[in-house]
């Protein structure tokens, strides 16, 4: 059951400081007048000096500043358990489409009316969507004054603020800070990365994840060292590579960025977290799935297993066109083939770590008989060729938030059907309630040869199908 705004319940979940509630609801204390997560060590404030919201921006409206002990800015987000529009249009706005500054822009983008816009995230939020912006803005600035030592201008310019004099007006206005207090380091030198420090709610499978993530793409485009997962970037025009390992003790995924990337940085943000699917809440999806008696043991032995996501929808369409009808370890071969023909070349601290995934515009302007050469069918080398110019062109509108209307521009391609279309949905459109029914290692892992029979046995698994599926996928794979 999703966790409701009751005060005994929140009350009881911070004194336990209850790290499967992280990020679902903070606290206002009265008599300090900072808000806190429900994880927080600072002293346990008396009941009737608590204040409980469903939001950081809705505590921050009300008057609140963030502790700078628990740091609420590190909290994942509530988007997976939330609908799925809220989800989509909250994404939207932290991936630096509020700096737009007009809900109108926005809509537009997301497919719906500024209206429209409004009511979800107040439904959800209880603040306006750029009262919701401008928290993130102001949260996003405060970890980067905290965990780097980028000059106030530049992270003025990352977080949306006009230069830093108007930062540093925010801050005092909303936090009564100045932004040198959050100063924790003050190196001399320029850093060669950027340090992102993004929280998730415990469990996390995280060496299941890397494998599964590694194993569907390129040792080029991304790598597993020392327990870290590598991979390169390319983003609004920036390439440049990251870094992430998992910190057990404080729930944390901590990504070392390449300074090449610090203009996209506000945006790279939200897809690392849809990446490694850190705003699951796998207390609810786990006890949801349990309770069937196939699914409980794949459970019980992997718990808090996570959708890999995807930081390209191009190049997970791509990947997947390429796997359709045969297995994982042959799509992986010919997918390396197009990595060695298209991907741009990319410097990296990494042996092997070399290239950039080959971007939609280029494989759009291939001729068919060149895909053919690498190893395609005629059939499959139009698809690809097909996905590609649909992507370049936005004739796919992969920002709208209706994800069926995604689903459906996406069957209307020639060579793509439910299949392909199920799995895009699960891992790029992080829909988790996705379910590719005709997949033959869902079929066996259940023991039938119908994909009808598939869904109806998986009715009762929703909303959280995808995860199912992924548990299947495991499984098969000898986990």
């Amino acid at each position: 059951m999703p966790f409701s705004l009751d005060s005994a319940d929140c009350y009881a979940a911070l004194q336990a400081h209850n790290s499967d509630c992280d990020g679902l609801f903070f606290v206002g204390v009265a008599t300090t007048g900072i808000y806190c997560r429900p994880i927080c060590r600072a002293r346990l404030p008396q009941p009737d000096r608590c204040t409980f919201f469903t939001s950081a921006a809705q505590a921050e409206k009300e008057g609140y500043r963030p502790c700078l002990r628990c740091r609420p800015e590190l909290a994942p987000d509530n988007l997976r358990i939330t609908k799925n529009k809220t989800r989509l249009a909250a994404e939207r706005i932290r991936m630096k489409l509020w700096l737009h500054n007009d809900t109108e822009t926005l809509a537009n983008t997301l497919g719906i009316q500024a209206k429209q816009l409004q009511q979800i995230i107040t439904d959800e939020y209880h603040v306006s969507a750029m009262e919701l912006a401008t928290t993130q803005r102001l949260l996003f600035a405060k970890q980067l004054l905290t965990d780097t030592n980028l000059s106030l201008d530049v992270i003025a310019s990352v977080c949306g603020f006009t230069d830093g004099q108007q930062l540093q007006d925010r801050f005092a206005t909303r936090y009564r800070l100045t932004p040198a207090a959050l100063r924790k380091r003050r190196a001399t030198k320029q850093e060669d990365t950027i340090l992102l420090r993004l929280g998730y709610r415990p469990p996390l499978a995280w060496n299941t994840l890397m494998r599964f993530l590694c194993s569907r793409s390129n040792p080029h485009l991304s790598q597993i060292q020392n327990g870290n997962y590598l991979q390169t970037i390319h983003l609004d025009g920036h390439t440049g590579w990251i870094v992430a390992k998992q910190d057990t003790k404080h729930h944390q995924i901590h990504i070392q960025v390449a300074l090449s990337l610090l203009p996209c940085l506000a945006k790279l943000k939200i897809r690392l977290r849809r990446l490694f699917d850190l705003d699951a809440n796998p207390a609810i999806i786990d006890a949801h799935l349990s309770q069937d008696k196939l699914l409980k043991p794949f459970i019980v032995n992997h718990p808090g297993l996570r959708i890999p996501g995807t930081l390209d929808i191009f190049e997970l369409g791509l990947r997947t066109i390429l796997g359709q009808q045969i297995t994982v370890k042959a799509a992986t071969t010919i997918f390396g083939r197009f990595v060695e023909a298209f991907g741009k070349a990319i410097e990296t601290p990494f042996l092997g770590l070399d290239r950039i995934s080959p971007s939609a515009v280029v494989v759009a302007d291939t001729p068919l008989q060149t895909l053919i050469d690498i190893g395609l069918t005629g059939r499959r080398a139009q698809t690809v060729q097909c996905f590609a110019q649909a992507i370049a062109t936005g004739a796919l509108q992969t920002k709208l938030i209706d994800r069926e209307k995604i689903i459906e521009q996406l069957l209307a391609l020639p060579g793509i059907g439910p299949w392909t279309a199920q799995y895009i949905a699960i891992r790029a459109l992080g829909d988790s309630n996705a379910f590719p029914a005709s997949d033959l290692g869902l079929l066996r892992g259940l023991q039938t040869e119908k994909p009808a029979e598939l869904l109806q046995r998986t009715e009762k698994w929703q909303p959280w199908r995808a995860y199912a599926a992924i548990h299947l996928w495991h499984q098969c794979s000898g986990g």
